[in-house]
């Protein structure tokens, strides 16, 4: 049971997109006994709870919603959070879309391309977040690239999963530059939903991968055997 006035630690980890989250999240989940010991929570619900939890994207989905049913599993997901999770815990949440999304459009949307249109419905899609986040004491992790590097991978991405066909200079000039705004980004995370740490992508490749630059944002050395999952 936790103290009275005193809320669970919970860790955000958003992504950006194209910066190892996959590995991060695969390590999480495969090594959760070693990080429970290290009071590290990565929580997967039971299937028969939650259909899809690992990594966290319905929660992220769900919050971007208005469905009834999409309500309810995140309800039931925050609520799962909080009898699993120990008092010494520190509760992570992991999913890239929760940089993207915003409410009432989606990638395909003409108005997405819009800032006078996208920065509102960013903005209500973190105040959303923060509600289903305020059982917590929230900060918030980023990893972030460079800008080129970032929309070459995405576009390719977006274009193998047939999600949208431009090239890496539309999307930073026509169709999502706001995804490259980081500083804009951070500032609206930071307002809305906690205190924001950076990590730079590119340095943490150098230096062993993305995997090992999360762990040492939270001061842990990472799982054996995780190297393998350096580059991201």
């Amino acid at each position: 049971m936790w103290r009275f006035g005193r809320k669970p630690r919970l860790l955000l980890h958003v992504g950006t997109h194209k910066t190892g989250t996959t590995s991060i999240q695969k390590v999480l989940h495969d090594h959760r006994p070693y990080d429970r010991e290290r009071g590290l929570f990565y929580p997967v619900p039971p299937r028969a709870l939650i259909p899809s939890s690992h990594p966290h994207h319905d929660l992220a989905h769900c919050l971007a919603g208005d469905r009834p049913e999409e309500r309810a599993r995140a309800a039931i997901f925050r609520t799962y959070v909080r009898k699993a999770a120990h008092p010494q815990d520190r509760i992570v949440i992991s999913s890239e879309p929760l940089y993207r999304h915003v409410l009432g459009m989606d990638w395909t949307s003409a108005s997405w391309s819009d800032s006078s249109a996208y920065w509102p419905a960013r903005e209500a899609y973190l105040k959303r977040l923060r509600r289903w986040l305020s059982p917590f004491d929230v900060s918030v992790l980023m990893f972030v690239r460079e800008k080129r590097a970032f929309a070459i991978s995405l576009a390719a991405e977006m274009a193998r999963k047939q999600t949208l066909s431009v090239s890496a200079d539309e999307l930073m000039t026509m169709h999502s530059p706001q995804l490259f705004d980081y500083e804009r980004q951070i500032a609206l995370l930071s307002r809305h939903v906690g205190p924001v740490s950076v990590v730079d992508y590119d340095d943490s490749v150098a230096r062993g991968g993305s995997v090992v630059a999360f762990y040492a944002a939270l001061g842990l050395e990472p799982p054996p055997g995780s190297a393998m999952f350096a580059c991201g």
